[in-house]
């Protein structure tokens, strides 16, 4: 037990070492460094993370080549290289610079809910580099409030608090009863929350991603059910180097039949399928990493 505080301190430092010193340059430079370092290192250092990637990838698209899988494999631990590189930048990443590295498309459904006022919910994942999406949310006047998980280091935890709270004001509360509270005090005042849904769940709906089983939360969809809130799915993906373009997708179409249970798993499943189409689009910037799937 004594081992783990030393080994999340000596991470840290290392974090740390990355973190301020990129700071230095520009955001365009150090995503490119980052990302060609990790796209050499990432496999060889995190070697049994790598054949994880690797299998996953295989799994979802069997008609593949190995040779597409690594090419994939690879360039997903260039972009989370480049994601390292970027998020010490993201803080004064602000006005016309945020809007010179970031284009929003189908901006129209945000106004939709701004004019409401009956608040929303953003479901996205973890795309590119997915601390774009409360960060473009502020900069456009729609701040988010976050339900995160938090970092198993603590110490890294804390610094990425930190930096998010500088970034993007909008309220950030970890996964769990509390969150579900805050979530309905937001949406009952008109505001947007802002959640990653596209981790494996302890508990939730077995529901078909890559039709293959894979545990999801029902969180969303139970208080889309109960406040008649909408969900509106959201992705980053990466154009060109540190440049992005967040999708606004249309809201998700809430059918109730009278039995909740079922219509939070049609919901959830809807989701699911989306982030489907996302990955299929743009494969190299999805998080490989997760142990997604039920077999995992």
């Amino acid at each position: 037990m004594a081992k783990r505080p030393i080994k999340h301190f000596l991470e840290y430092l290392l974090v740390l070492a990355i973190y301020y010193p990129s700071r230095l340059f520009s955001i365009d430079a150090t995503s490119d460094f980052f990302g060609n370092m990790m796209e050499k290192i990432g496999p060889l250092i995190k070697s049994a993370a790598h054949r994880r990637i690797k299998r996953n990838i295989a799994r979802c698209f069997p008609d593949w080549s190995k040779e597409k899988v690594g090419e994939t494999a690879k360039k997903m631990w260039n972009n989370l290289g480049r994601f390292t590189g970027e998020f010490p930048h993201l803080e004064n990443l602000t006005g016309d610079k945020f809007w010179q590295q970031v284009t929003i498309e189908n901006e129209h459904y945000l106004e939709e809910i701004k004019k409401s006022a009956s608040g929303g919910i953003i479901i996205s994942g973890h795309f590119a580099n997915w601390e774009i999406m409360p960060k473009a949310a502020f900069e456009y006047g729609m701040p988010l409030t976050l339900i995160y998980r938090p970092a198993n280091n603590p110490y890294v935890n804390k610094l990425l608090l930190k930096a998010r709270s500088k970034s993007h004001v909008g309220g950030m509360f970890p996964k769990g009863k509390e969150s579900t509270r805050q979530v309905v005090h937001i949406l009952t005042r008109g505001k947007l929350a802002g959640m990653l849904v596209d981790q494996k769940a302890n508990e939730g709906f077995r529901l078909k991603f890559f039709g293959r089983d894979a545990m999801t939360t029902p969180g969303p969809a139970q208080l889309a059910l109960k406040f008649g809130c909408p969900l509106l799915p959201a992705v980053v993906f990466r154009e060109n180097g540190a440049h992005f373009r967040v999708r606004i997708e249309a809201p998700l179409e809430i059918k109730k039949t009278g039995d909740d249970v079922k219509d939070a798993e049609a919901i959830m499943q809807q989701i699911n399928d989306i982030f489907e189409n996302w990955v299929r689009e743009k494969p190299e910037q999805w998080l490989w990493l997760h142990r997604r799937w039920v077999e995992n």
